[in-house]
Order: structure tokens, then sequence, then C-alpha cells
């Protein structure tokens, strides 16, 4: 773990500098680190928010103004903003969310930074868990003290930064599925349970090595060898792991995801369901 303060060093690497919020009651800890003197760069920061329409609740409408104010600020450092709506009282939407676009942002070169801090708790476990698993720069704001009054809340959000204190996170490495073990989960995940013919189906159609052949087109014997292959090559180990469960249906098996699996399905990055537009 490092700690800088009060300065943070300009950070580079990658085509562009990308950072990822998101973002519950908090202004500072979210835009005080590019604005402080040395503080960071970035080309472009996506804004993680629960965007409900203004409404008479008070509280929703402070959800809703919080992007909003740090928008505007992060846009007079001339960076780009892109919302995401995201529920922030789903785990498993936000740990989709940050690690589809961390897994985008990668795969074009960019570097990525997360911060875990700009969140509640909840969505802090989830900022975590995602950017760890994606191997981004994790970050953690520290504050000088917490708001106490109506004022300080709208203008600062839950916590008061003056001088930045950023933690960086060391990242643990996670032992994930194989890309044709995801693919998989990602499959389940989106669609439920599927048959064994379903299955081959779906990764001959994605060209996986040794599901090249249509398996309506195969013989008895090498459709054997090809559920052997199945079983002994990706749904066995998916199964082993806790990540899937098969029951005999029929002649076939039926294939579903379990709560684990759901969340290796989303913190690999391969969902690809946000959609980043500047806030208007």
């Amino acid at each position: 773990m490092s700690l800088l303060v009060p300065k943070v060093s300009t950070l580079g690497g990658g085509v562009e500098t990308v950072h990822i919020i998101p973002l519950e009651e908090e202004i500072d800890r979210a835009v005080r680190v590019f604005e402080a003197s040395g503080g960071f760069k970035a080309n472009r920061v996506y804004l993680l928010a629960w965007t409900l329409p203004r409404v008479e609740i008070d509280e929703l409408v402070s959800l809703a103004d919080y992007p909003r104010a740090v928008t505007e600020r992060l846009e007079a450092q001339g960076i780009e903003v892109r919302l995401v709506h995201t529920n922030i009282f789903d785990l498993l939407d936000i740990i989709s969310k940050v690690s589809s676009i961390v897994r985008d942002e990668t795969g074009k070169g960019n570097t990525v930074y997360v911060n875990m801090s700009a969140g509640g708790p909840f969505v802090s476990v989830g900022t975590a868990i995602a950017a760890m698993v994606q191997d981004a720069r994790l970050y953690y704001v520290r504050c000088q003290r917490y708001t106490h009054t109506r004022e300080e809340k709208i203008a600062h959000g839950n916590a008061i930064v003056t001088e930045p204190q950023v933690h960086f996170l060391e990242n643990f490495r996670v032992m994930l599925p194989d890309e044709r073990g995801m693919k998989v989960l990602v499959e389940l995940y989106r669609r439920g349970d599927l048959r064994t013919s379903d299955l081959l189906g779906f990764l001959h159609a994605e060209g996986i090595e040794g599901f090249e052949e249509d398996p309506s087109m195969l013989e008895r014997g090498e459709k054997i060898s090809l559920l052997m292959r199945l079983n002994k090559g990706i749904t066995g180990k998916l199964e082993a792991a806790g990540y899937i469960r098969k029951l005999k249906r029929g002649r076939e098996n039926l294939y579903s995801i379990t709560e684990s699996g759901k969340y290796a399905a989303c913190v690999s990055g391969m969902l690809g369901d946000f959609s980043a537009n500047p806030f208007q």
C-alpha cells in the first residue's frame, strides 16, 4: 500500500488515462484529486451513478444532484465525463459495470484507475472486487473530516477533502476460469438454464477450439467424444469450482449458473452491459 500526501503525482502510461468513479453522496472525494496542485490528470472519467429523475423525495433529489455537481467540476478541469446508469443497490450490477469498462478501456491500451471512496460501503466492496480482478489501479481518497450541516453536504458531499491523501491498494490475484469457461458462464448468466445441445451449439457458434464442427452433423461416436471434451475441458471444471450446477433432464443435461458463478460472470468484464453518455 502506498500513500501520497498532500500532493498526488501525475500518472501516465497507456494511450489515454481513464478514471472510473462509482458515485453516491460524495463530491470532494471524486473531484479534489484532479483539482489539487500536482493532482491526477485524466482524459476521461466514467461516473457510475443512480440516475433517477428528480422526484419530491429529499434523498433521491440529492442523489440526482451529486453527478451533476461532480460533472461540472471535472469538466472545468478539461476532463470528458461519461455517466453510466448503475443500480448502486445491486452488487452484481456494480461489479459488472466497473469490470466491463476496465476491460474495454484496457483493451484499447489505456491506463485505468478506479476510485473506491466516492460511494458507500456497499458500492466500495463491488468496486474493489472488480478493479482487483481486472487489474486496474485501485485507490482510496481519505478525507479531512465529515460534513455536519446540510450546506456542507451540498457543497462537499459526505466528506470534506482539502489536501487529498490517496492510498493505492495492491491487487491480489484471483483465479478465474479460462476464456472458454468464462464465455460459458456469461452465456448462462444471460440466458439462464442451457441444455447440453444448446451449450454445444453456442460453443460451435463462438468458434471455440475443439468445438469447430457442427454438433448436429456428427455421428454418434463423434458426438460422444465431443461430450467428453465438453465435460473434461469446460463444464466439469466449472461444476467442481461451484460455478454451475448440472441436472439430468431426459437424454440431456441441464446446466444452470450458481450465485458464485454469477459473480464470476459479472467480474469477467465480458458482459459489455454499460452505455456511457455525457451527462446532460
